[in-house]
């Protein structure tokens, strides 16, 4: 998460309530994280799925996460 995160500074964790874009993520950066998310743990986030909450946080990221892989869990 912290590479996609420009104003996380080196050896500190992205504060998972803070919005994302207030720490400096703007809207490629947060189409770079979904794509870098959904590769890690070979998901697909649906087009329903995508809205602005979703990648809010780190915490409401991490949540949808979540959620997809509990649906795509055998």
């Amino acid at each position: 998460m912290r590479e996609h995160v420009p104003y996380a500074e080196s050896g500190t964790a992205v504060h998972p309530d803070v919005p994302l874009v207030d720490q400096g993520v703007d809207s490629a950066g947060l189409l770079r994280l979904m794509m870098a998310i959904e590769n890690a743990y070979a998901i697909e986030f649906a087009m329903d799925q995508l809205h602005e909450g979703v990648f809010r946080t780190a915490r409401s990221a991490w949540t949808a996460t979540a959620a997809i892989r509990a649906q795509t869990s055998p």
